[in-house]
This record gives C-alpha cells, structure tokens and sequence, in this order.
C-alpha cells in the first residue's frame, strides 16, 4: 500500500475450503474510516462476469444462442457500419471481437430506459474499427448491448435480472447498483494517485445507469467470495440450492478466441491464462480510482478478490495475485525474457497511437524505448489538473515478434502487441486490452 500509494484494500480468499478476509487502511484520505471486511468498492468491469453469467443461465434455458446474430433479440439494434450490424453474433459481444469502438460511456440518465438509449446512440458514436471477429480490443459498448440482450429476453431491467437470478440466490446483500443504495453504508471513495504518491478523492463517484453492465456493481469482499464458491462449486449456491447446471459454469470458462495483451483466451466474459500448468478463470475492474482483481484457479479450489480505493490499485493487485499463487496455490508466472527493440523494430514500432481520451507515443530515447501517455489538447482545456495525474513514461522491451512488456516500475509487465496491415506496417499497438490507431 505504501508504494503503490493505495488508501485502502479489501481482501477475500477461499484456500483448501477455507475463507479468509483482510481489510487495511481507510475508505477516503478525505474523511477517513476504517475498511473492513464489510466495505463498500466498485469492482468495476468484473461485473461483466455477472453479465456473463445471467447469459450462460439463458442459453441453458434454451432462450439464448451465443451464434446467434444480435439483431434476433434486439431487431433494433444498429451499429456505424450496416455490414457489422447484420454480422455481429453475441458471441462477439461476449469475447470483446465485434470489431466497433467500445470505451464509450454517455450519460443517458436513471431512468428504466437508460440502457436502451445508450445502445440506441452506438450507430454515432460507435466507429466501426476492425472487420467484425478479426481483432480482439477490449469493447465496454458491446456490454451494453448485451445488457439490454438481457432485457429483451427477460422482460426486466438489467439490475433486477442479476439481482434475481445471483445476487438474492447466493445471499449477496451487500452489494448493489445506486448510489442512494450505498450512501447509507460504509462506502470506499476511489483516489487519483499522483506521481509524488498524493492521493486526490476521484469524482464523479459511481458510473450512469447505462453503464451498468460492463462495471456498475459495488460490492464487497465477503460478498465476492460467495460469487467464487458459487462458480468454484460449480453453480450451487452456499446451502447447496442449484442455481445454474454445473455444465454452464464449464462452458463460460471454455476458450472462444484469443485475448490479445490481458490474457490467453477469453471464454464467455471470463479471461483465461495457463500460468505453470494451472488453468487461471479470472477478470477485474477500473472504475475512476477503484481497481480490483478477481481470480480463481478451479481445479485447486481456489479464489482471491482485491478491491482497493487507488489508481495504482492494480499494480498492488498483481503484486498480492503473484504472491498468492506462489505461496498459496504453488503457482508461479514466469518472468518474461526481454530484450533490447532491434533498430528495424524501433523504426517499426515508432510514432503515436490514438486513444479515446488520450494518445501513446512511443519513442527511442538515450535510455532505450519509452511509451508516454498524452493529453488529448480538449482534455487539457476541460480538466488542466488531469496533467498532473499523468502517469510516468514507462520503458519497454521486447518479448518476441510484435510483442513488448513494461519493464520500469509503473505497471511493470503490461503487455503490448502491434497489429500490422497485412505482413508489413504496423497499424494497431493494443495496450491495456484496446487497440490504439497509429496516426503517425
């Protein structure tokens, strides 16, 4: 917590049966609080494995097909580009392959049709990128669809149909989707951590109702760990009430395309590695100063959730993931073997790639290669003190063909691909699971 600057973390682990909870530090820097194992945290984008779940109980049903074109159950439903829009399957929704920009989060109200009117606005705002299922790039905006996928098919709002059909079953009563719901409980405030390791509160707290499905639930620790046992116990809930057929949790874990820089494969909304020879089901969130981790090792009985209040809150996920895999589960990931950029590779690779809110450069210095986020110049004009919460430039190195890792302190092992236009220019570099447009 020290260095990573982090105010506050919440822990669950279920190990050999057994649960353990630990709680450090306060809620805000602020107005500060104790976090205990009952605290309040946005766990963000794990909650599209809640998403992901009620999907998986549909398609049991028989009322759900994952190769199924999205237009069969919103025949509404438009995308930018009309081709997309016809061909888009919810399987490509589910493994972040549709191919349509995806960091897209406009504010459409609280009202019960907040969803439908955020999806209604993707043909304008969604810019088709890449040929529907060819490229993997993390899509918030195809969670949207799928939450009102839901919708249609059960005839209830998102919320209430995860709350009816996980959150009551497994006895989740601390956990929640509005803020008049939390404001009456201890709640963790997110922080901006700055890079003399202040901490700033982060607002706006929470995200539009809209949103909901790809980060909305706020959760806490023991109430993550009833979510694990029920998917490490293969659909039961804690007094032994089936609540989905052990066949659906397997095939939410079954690979169904690869998943470019934050993982080996992602199933239905699960991200999947191998790490030592043991399968890792896992995911987690960022939500304007909340980070979280979520993972589980399956065949060794295993969970762990962290939910810290820090934007370097996933720096000191990883660093706790890592250590409990070794100590706990006898896990280890491998250290990945770098190497300098050859003077081809640095020619390649060279240049700016566009964000949504932000661009990357990368560039050859006296010290090696570099990545370095940039303010786009609105951003500066609307948010000058964003500039101060940038982080540091981050050196990388190479780990094989197309493929680099950072290697200095600040989020030390982030992945990043490069994506070339046929068997020469490089025209996409995917960080943080999106892909980035070289612009020059």
């Amino acid at each position: 917590m020290k260095k990573f600057s982090v105010p506050g973390v919440s822990i669950g682990l279920i190990v050999d049966g057994d649960e353990h909870h630990l709680a450090y530090g306060v809620t805000s820097v602020d107005n500060p609080l104790p976090v205990d194992d009952h605290t309040l945290f946005q766990i963000g984008s794990t909650t599209k494995t809640y998403t992901g779940t009620v999907l998986a109980m549909l398609i049991e049903e028989g009322k759900l097909d994952l190769e199924a074109p999205v237009v069969t159950y919103i025949p509404s439903f438009k995308l930018a580009d009309k081709a997309a829009t016809s061909s888009v399957l919810v399987r490509h929704l589910v493994t972040h392959t549709g191919g349509f920009l995806g960091d897209l989060f406009d504010d459409t109200g609280r009202g019960g049709d907040a969803l439908r009117q955020l999806v209604r606005k993707l043909p304008k705002i969604a810019k088709q990128q890449t040929p529907v299922g060819t490229v993997w790039s993390y899509n918030n905006a195809g969670f949207y669809v799928l939450g009102r996928v839901i919708e249609e098919i059960t005839k209830q709002s998102y919320e209430d149909a995860v709350t009816e059909r996980i959150l009551k079953p497994l006895g989740m009563d601390h956990s929640f989707w509005f803020a008049e719901d939390v404001i009456t409980r201890k709640v963790a405030l997110g922080h901006d951590t700055k890079p003399d390791g202040t901490n700033t509160t982060a607002r706006p707290w929470g995200v539009t109702r809209g949103i909901n499905p790809a980060g909305g639930l706020v959760s806490t620790s023991v109430d993550q760990m009833k979510y694990a046992r029920f998917h490490l116990d293969g659909g039961k809930a804690a007094d032994g009430t089936r609540v989905m057929p052990a066949r659906a949790v397997r095939a939410m874990q079954k690979p169904l395309a690869p998943a470019g820089s934050l993982a080996d494969h992602v199933g239905t909304t699960w991200l999947l590695e191998n790490i030592d020879g043991a399968k890792i089901v896992k995911h987690g969130g960022s939500i304007n100063g909340h980070m979280s981790e979520f993972l589980m090792v399956p065949e060794r009985g295993f969970a762990i959730t962290i939910l810290t209040n820090g934007s370097r809150g996933h720096e000191l996920g990883t660093t706790v993931l890592n250590w409990a895999l070794t100590e706990l589960v006898g896990v280890t990931r491998p250290e990945p073997a770098t190497r300098p950029f050859t003077a081809r590779e640095a020619d390649l690779y060279t240049g700016r790639y566009s964000m949504t809110l932000a661009n990357l450069r990368l560039a050859q210095t006296s010290n090696g290669m570099v990545l370095t986020y940039e303010l786009d110049p609105k951003v500066l004009e609307e948010a000058p003190e964003a500039a101060a919460a940038l982080p540091p430039p981050m050196p990388v190195a190479m780990v094989g063909k197309d493929r680099a890792v950072v290697t200095g302190d600040f989020i030390k092992g982030s992945r990043l691909e490069f994506i070339r236009n046929g068997d020469s220019d490089v025209e996409w570099m995917r960080f943080g699971g999106r892909i980035c447009k070289k612009v020059e």
